[in-house]
């Protein structure tokens, strides 16, 4: 098992690195966005020393714990698809899908492929396609979650004032309008993914799903599989995982960035509303394989989004800026992860 997994991997790796340009491009955009975020917003070292390192620290250990809670999902998904895995190996799964995501060039995409050829080569042959369709089927949910969760925080802000006089502001304005019709937009995609069936019982849905499935080699049809095997899970799997997300994955993160602005400019409105929008329309934009991670991506729009809270400039990047890290720092356990499993396998065989 051990031969066939690390084969699989050293496929997607081989496809990932042989777009070398692409790779060294997206690392070199991350590094570009932070130099100018920093170079732009007099950020210094003077900064850091105002930090107070207890809720840095405290935010640190909540984000582990929402990563714990993100691979518990996913174990619940797996028995939905009545894949028998052990929740310590979707949660070694889970944090190895971390890793990659950080420090591979293709960010999320990269990560799922990963994740989903792991899956499929710890489950019997019979049961892979649904084992790997299992991460497609997370993913999903997340971003359902996500997307209702940001259209719900960004009419909260627009209602309450949360940003005060500078909501019509420029950047930010257009900002919010761009993630209302992105929001509406994965709202429609992701009905499209879970009803799919249903609409490919039309003529016209048909025939423009024969067309895009011919230009696409057959992909659309091996997906329309792997819907189908999603069909073998029930509401009582799928509305738990996206309810779970909406109201404890993701509010977890929530806290773990309001804890870093408390740690920064101390507990107070802008600290709390800068959390809140910058958490959800930050992890939204990590959907875009832009750099790895979204790393930089992130971090100016978190920026944009303090900033319209009243937040100085230089504070502002600070706060998306130590998240960041703590995501790198965090998310190397899922390399300790992966270096368990690759010894592990070695030592059984």
């Amino acid at each position: 098992m051990f031969n066939r997994e690390q084969f699989n991997i050293k496929k997607i790796f081989n496809a990932i690195f042989s777009k070398r340009k692409i790779a060294l491009l997206k690392v070199g955009l991350s590094v570009l966005l932070i130099f100018l975020l920093i170079k732009y917003s007099g950020l210094n070292f003077q900064c850091f020393a105002g930090l107070d390192w207890r809720f840095v620290v405290l935010a640190g250990v909540v984000l582990v714990l929402q990563y714990n809670l993100v691979a518990l999902r996913w174990w619940w998904i797996l028995r939905g698809f009545e894949i028998k895995i052990s929740f310590f190996t979707a949660l070694s799964l889970t944090w190895q899908g971390l890793f990659y995501m950080l420090f591979l060039p293709g960010g999320t995409l990269t990560a799922d492929v990963c994740k989903a050829a792991l899956t499929a080569g710890k489950t019997a042959k019979q049961q892979q396609l649904d084992a790997a369709f299992t991460v497609i089927v997370d993913r999903v949910c997340g971003l359902t979650a996500l997307v209702y969760l940001t259209l719900a925080v960004i009419a909260v802000v627009i209602l309450t004032g949360g940003c005060g006089d500078l909501l019509m502001s420029g950047f930010f304005n257009w900002l919010l309008k761009s993630f209302v019709v992105v929001g509406l937009l994965l709202t429609t995609a992701t009905t499209v993914f879970f009803c799919g069936g249903r609409l490919l019982k039309k003529v016209l849905p048909q025939k423009i799903f024969n067309l895009l499935d011919f230009r696409s080699n057959g992909l659309l049809s091996r997906l329309a599989e792997g819907l189908l095997c999603s069909r073998k899970m029930s509401l009582k799997y799928l509305a738990p995982a996206i309810y779970f997300s909406m109201f404890v994955t993701f509010p977890l993160l929530i806290l773990s960035v309001y804890l870093i602005s408390c740690g920064v400019i101390g507990n107070n409105r802008a600290a709390f509303y800068g959390a809140m929008i910058s958490s959800s329309i930050g992890e939204l934009s990590g959907i875009l394989p832009l750099t790895p991670g979204s790393i930089g991506v992130r971090d100016t729009i978190a920026s944009q989004c303090f900033q319209a809270c009243g937040i100085s400039k230089d504070l502002a990047i600070l706060i998306p800026l130590v998240y960041t890290a703590l995501m790198v720092i965090t998310g190397s356990i899922g390399g300790l992860f992966a270096l368990y499993m690759i010894f592990s396998g070695k030592k059984k065989n």
